[in-house]
C-alpha cells in the first residue's frame, strides 16, 4: 500500500522545472546556443515567455550582420577566406522572431543591394533590438541614412562603406547627412562629402577615408563645426605640397579643434612644413603615422615640436632600413621631451634565398631603449633585425610586445624580452613558427626580476602542432622547478559554438605577481551572429558548379 501511494504521488507530480525559479532557468539557458533556443521555446508556453523575454536574452552578442540575398549568394559566400557566418531567415517575420532572442547589440551590420531590403532591416531592429552603431555597406548606390535617421535618430557610432568593385576607384557621394543628435563615432570609407552639409556637432571621433587622394579638401570646412572633436583619422591624403599640408594642419590645430587629442595619418604623403617660427600651436597627446611616406622624418620632427603636450609619437612603417633609420634619428628627441614611442614595423614582401640583410650594420640608439614603449611587427622574416634591434639592451618602459606571423622571431628573442622588459604587461605570439610552447616557461622563470604585478601572454599557434593543455602537464611534471613556491592552474573555456580556448594562470601570493598565459583574444568572448534574410535566389548551373567546387 505504501508503495502504491508513494507511486500515485509521484505520477501527480510537477515536472522539475515547473517548479523552478525563473531566475535558475535564465541561468540554465544562458548555455544554449541561438537554434536550441529555438527548439527550447517551443517546449510549453513558460519556457517560450521566457526565452523571448528580454529577462533572458542570448547572452554577449555584439555584432549582427543582416544579408540581402543577392549580396550573400553572389559576393559572401563565394569569398572562401571570410570568416562570416549566416544562417538563412525566411523573411522579416521570422527575423523578429529571431530577434526576441537578442533583445541588445552594439552593432547592426547591413549589407544590400536595395533601399527596400535596407529599409526593411531598418524597421526590424527599431522594433525588436536595442543597438549602439549601425553599419551601413551597399552594393549598389542607395542611400538609406534619411530613413535610418527617422527610425534610429539617437545612434551613437555610425560605419559606411561601399562594398561593390566598382566602387572600390571612385567611391560613393553621400548627398546629406541628417542631425543624428547622439551621434558620437562617424567612419566614413571611401565616401565623398562634396554637398552642402554638415556633420553632427556631437561627433568625438571621426575616422575618413577615400581612394582619390585630393578628398579631404572637402572634407576640411566641416571639420572646423566639430569643435568636440577628440579623436581623428584621415586617409589617403596627399599632401605632398607644404602649402597643402599647411592649410590641413591649420584645419586641425587648437584654434578650430581644442579638444583633438589624438591624430592618425594612415596612407598619406606628407611632407616639410618649412615652419617660420610657431606658425601653429595643438594640443595633441598621441600622433600617429601609419604607413605614410613622403618626408616622414622631417614631420614627425615638426609635430613633437609645435605639440607640447605630446606624450606618444606612434610610427608604424616598411621593413627597410631609411624608414628605421628615420625613426631612430627622432628618439634622442623624445627620450628628452619624455615622449614614449610606439613603434610597428610591416614587411611587405617574402625574403629572397640568396638574401643580406640591410640591417646587419644598423644599430639603435641607446635613447630608442628609454622610450619604447609598445612594439608590433608582422610578417618579418629578418633574423638580423630583430637581433639588432630587439636584443641591443634592456627595455626601461616596454609595456606591450606582438609579433604576428614573423618567422624571425626566435626562442632566443623571447629569452632575452623575459629577462631585460621588466614593465612587460602585453605580449602577444600570433601564428609564429619558430617559437616552441617551452619558450613560455622563461616568463615563469623571470616572474621575481620583472615590476610589474600582471603579466598576460596571448600565444596562438595550430593545435596540431601543440596546445596549452600540453603545456600545462609540461610545466607541472617537467618543469616544477620554474613553479616552486607558486600556484598554477588550467582552465578551458567556451564561449560558443564555434569559439573556445584554453588558460594558464600562475600566481606567486607572497609578491602578488601573476603570468596569465592564452590562446584567445577579448573578441572571441563575444558572439557574432549572420542572418540572410528571404529565400535563396535561384541559381544558374554554372554558379553551382562553382559553389560546389568552392564547397
Amino acid at each position: 500500500e505504501e508503495l502504491e501511494a508513494e507511486s500515485e504521488d509521484r505520477t501527480g507530480a510537477s515536472p522539475p522545472f515547473d517548479v523552478l525559479p525563473t531566475e535558475l532557468i535564465c541561468r540554465i539557458f544562458n548555455y544554449l546556443e541561438l537554434k536550441e533556443r529555438a527548439i527550447a521555446e517551443r517546449v510549453c508556453s513558460r519556457w517560450h515567455n521566457i526565452l523571448t523575454s528580454r529577462d533572458c536574452p542570448l547572452a554577449d552578442v555584439v555584432v549582427v550582420n543582416l544579408f540581402e540575398p543577392n549580396v550573400w549568394v553572389d559576393t559572401i559566400a563565394k569569398n572562401r577566406y571570410t570568416t562570416v557566418k549566416g544562417t538563412f531567415v525566411n523573411d522579416f517575420d521570422g527575423l523578429r522572431n529571431v530577434f526576441r532572442h537578442i533583445s541588445t547589440a552594439h552593432t547592426a551590420k547591413l549589407w544590400f543591394y536595395t533601399e527596400e531590403f535596407a529599409k526593411n532591416c531598418i524597421d526590424a531592429i527599431a522594433e525588436q533590438l536595442d543597438v549602439k552603431c549601425v553599419d551601413v555597406y551597399p552594393y549598389a548606390d542607395v542611400h538609406v541614412l534619411p530613413y535610418l535617421h527617422q527610425r534610429l535618430p539617437y545612434l551613437s557610432a555610425l560605419n559606411m562603406r561601399p562594398h561593390s568593385n566598382q566602387f572600390h576607384a571612385s567611391g560613393l557621394e553621400l548627398p546629406s547627412f541628417p542631425d543624428f543628435t547622439k551621434l558620437t563615432t562617424l567612419i566614413l570609407d571611401n565616401y565623398g562629402v562634396e554637398g552642402d552639409y554638415e556633420f553632427p556637432k556631437t561627433v568625438t571621433s571621426l575616422d575618413f577615408s577615400k581612394r582619390e587622394q585630393s578628398h579631404y579638401q572637402a572634407l576640411l570646412p566641416k571639420l572646423a563645426h566639430l569643435t568636440d572633436l577628440e579623436y581623428f583619422t584621415l586617409s589617403h591624403a596627399d599632401m605632398s605640397r607644404p602649402e597643402d599640408f599647411k592649410t590641413f594642419v591649420r584645419v586641425v590645430s587648437s584654434t578650430n579643434l581644442p579638444k583633438l587629442s589624438i591624430l592618425n595619418l594612415r596612407m598619406c604623403k606628407i611632407c616639410s612644413l618649412n615652419l617660420q617660427g610657431n606658425e601653429f600651436e595643438m594640443n595633441l597627446k598621441m600622433i600617429k603615422f601609419d604607413l605614410c611616406y613622403g618626408d616622414i622624418l622631417a614631420a614627425m620632427k615638426d609635430f613633437i615640436n609645435f605639440n607640447q603636450k605630446l606624450s606618444i609619437l606612434a610610427v608604424n612603417v616598411l621593413c627597410n632600413r631609411s624608414s628605421l633609420e628615420s625613426v631612430y634619428s627622432v628618439c634622442c628627441e623624445l627620450r628628452r621631451k619624455r615622449i614614449g614611442l610606439h613603434l610597428s614595423i610591416l614587411q611587405n614582401y617574402p625574403d629572397p634565398k640568396s638574401f643580406e640583410s640591410p640591417f646587419q650594420e644598423l644599430r639603435p640608439p641607446t635613447s630608442l631603449f628609454y622610450v619604447l614603449t609598445k612594439f608590433e611587427a608582422s610578417f618579418v622574416e629578418d633574423v638580423v633585425l630583430f637581433q639588432t634591434l630587439l636584443m641591443s639592451g634592456t627595455f626601461k618602459v616596454l609595456r606591450e610586445c606582438k609579433f604576428v606571423e614573423c618567422d624571425a622571431l626566435t626562442s632566443e628573442v623571447l629569452q632575452h624580452l623575459s629577462e631585460s622588459a621588466p614593465v612587460l604587461r602585453k605580449l602577444g605570439v600570433l601564428s609564429c613558427a619558430k617559437p616552441k610552447d617551452a619558450d613560455l616557461l622563461v616568463f615563469v622563470s623571470s616572474m621575481p626580476a620583472r615590476t610589474t604585478l600582471h603579466l598576460q601572454i596571448t600565444w596562438r599557434r595550430d593545435r596540431r602542432i601543440g596546445s596549452l593543455a600540453a603545456c600545462y602537464l609540461s610545466l607541472v611534471h617537467e618543469h616544477r622547478e620554474a613553479i616552486k613556491g607558486k600556484k598554477a592552474r588550467f582552465l578551458s573555456k567556451t564561449f560558443s559554438a564555434s569559439e573556445e580556448g584554453e588558460e594558464i594562470i600562475i600566481w606567486d601570493r607572497e609578491s602578488g605577481k601573476t603570468v596569465q598565459i592564452r590562446d584567445y583574444n577579448d573578441h572571441q568572448k563575444y558572439r557574432t551572429l549572420g542572418f540572410i534574410v528571404g529565400p535563396p535566389p535561384v541559381q544558374s548551373t554554372e554558379d553551382m558548379l562553382e559553389a560546389n567546387d568552392n564547397a
